[in-house]
């Protein structure tokens, strides 16, 4: 007998968005904290600032990557996890085109938050796939 669950396309989609953006965005920290001179040579901020903000970009992507895993195996703390990230995302991007570039909407602020609404809606239209695992509907022996 094999244990079946139920997976919609949104929460895959949603799943996939997420492992994707955590994996870029933490290349991009790794980048920061690496001092590569292609990445830092708009940058205006000093190095520890710099270094600082990357670390927090790490930790964000971290949880992007390690919520995107628990989503796809239908966890409601993991699909929590994912909307705050997500959310956090759009903030520490902000953030970073203000410290980094004088000014929001600048070194991808923009693609930043196109990525988080659709994660966002994904997330949001996967939500029933996750109440149902919950109740136990839908899933079961097979």
């Amino acid at each position: 007998m094999i244990m079946t669950q139920q997976r919609n396309g949104w929460m895959l989609a949603g799943a996939i968005l997420m492992l994707l953006v955590g994996v870029i965005r933490g290349l991009g920290a790794v980048m920061l904290l690496t001092g590569s001179p292609t990445i830092l040579a708009d940058i205006q901020a000093n190095g520890t600032t710099v270094q600082a903000l990357a670390i927090i970009l790490f930790g964000i992507s971290l949880g992007e990557v390690v919520a995107a895993v628990g989503v796809f195996l239908l966890k409601r703390s993991f699909w929590t996890l994912g909307l705050i990230v997500t959310v956090l995302f759009v903030i520490d991007g902000l953030l970073n085109g203000i410290v980094f570039y004088g000014r929001p909407g600048v070194g991808g602020t923009v693609v930043n938050l196109v990525f988080a609404v659709l994660i966002v809606f994904c997330l949001v239209r996967s939500r029933p796939v996750i109440d149902r695992k919950e109740k136990g509907d839908g899933f079961g022996v097979s």
